[in-house]
């Protein structure tokens, strides 16, 4: 065979298997300019996070300073709310099952043992204080098929322009003292955001390809990742529609949910359909 037979082959391999060219990002499949919006009421200006319950038509979501959970409609309304903790500083809840657990920006983990129950119980874990130590959390995401819990760094350090992201054990209800990986933004095209600049404000595991979706009010960015923390794809954020982005979260079809803070203005609920669905 020819050398130029032969390269004509190859070419047409590598087309057909839909090789990328170098630097090329997989498209992020959601219109992020075009969501369903839907106002949040004002006992949630500083919604912090949000989580679909097991039956996917209802939304438990936490505001930043009361130890409040609150059950949505998947329109945002407040069907419901109960009192679990005093005091607040709460940042992100994921639900497992029954239950739900509920992070603290220390890195504490509150476990409401039954989030239908007419009075809420919870049992709180608390990492080693070495572990820590000038660390502040944000982000909380539920690794399903690993059987942990994912905990992002916000702010306090950062490896060589990543991110730490630490686990909580769900068999053993034990934390990782190590980190089980480093996030790098500017792995994906077109991010020039070092790790310790992301300020991650959410996170969530997407339940269909299992990339992980990270959101930054700061940088005013989303970012998906491969589950070793390289970055893949990236989207800007207007400011104009995303006053300042917190909360995100799917459901099992891949219908995706942001939610902004008030800034001012109304809390927001945000509903992007799944592009990619079939």
């Amino acid at each position: 065979m020819s050398r130029a037979l032969l390269f004509a082959v190859l070419s047409s391999v590598f087309i057909g298997c839909g090789l990328k060219k170098s630097g090329d990002a997989p498209a992020i499949p959601y219109d992020i300019k075009a969501p369903q919006i839907f106002i949040l009421p004002p006992e949630l200006d500083e919604i912090s996070g949000m989580a679909p319950t097991i039956s996917e038509d209802t939304l438990l979501a936490i505001h930043d300073e009361k130890g409040d959970l609150y059950y949505l409609s998947l329109e945002g309304k407040v069907i419901g709310f109960k009192t679990f903790h005093k005091g607040g500083d709460f940042e992100d809840i994921v639900v497992i099952g029954k239950g739900a657990f509920i992070l603290k920006s220390n890195g504490n983990l509150s476990h409401i043992q039954d989030y239908a129950a007419d009075s809420l119980t919870y049992r709180t874990y608390k990492p080693d204080p070495k572990f820590k130590e000038g660390l502040e959390f944000e982000s909380l995401a539920a690794d399903t098929l690993n059987s942990r819990l994912l905990l992002l760094v916000k702010d306090g350090e950062g490896r060589e322009g990543k991110v730490p992201v630490y686990a909580f054990d769900l068999k053993n209800m034990v934390y990782f003292n190590d980190a089980v990986a480093l996030l790098d933004p500017k792995a994906a095209p077109k991010v020039t955001v070092r790790g310790k600049d992301l300020h991650a404000s959410g996170m969530s595991i997407h339940p269909v390809t299992g990339e992980w979706y990270v959101i930054s009010s700061i940088s005013r960015l989303l970012l998906v990742s491969d589950v070793k923390g390289d970055g893949l794809s990236s989207k800007k954020l207007p400011k104009k529609v995303f006053p300042q982005p917190e909360g995100i979260c799917f459901l099992s079809d891949g219908t995706l949910f942001f939610t902004t803070e008030a800034k001012g203005k109304q809390a927001k609920l945000y509903r992007f359909n799944y592009l990619n669905q079939k």
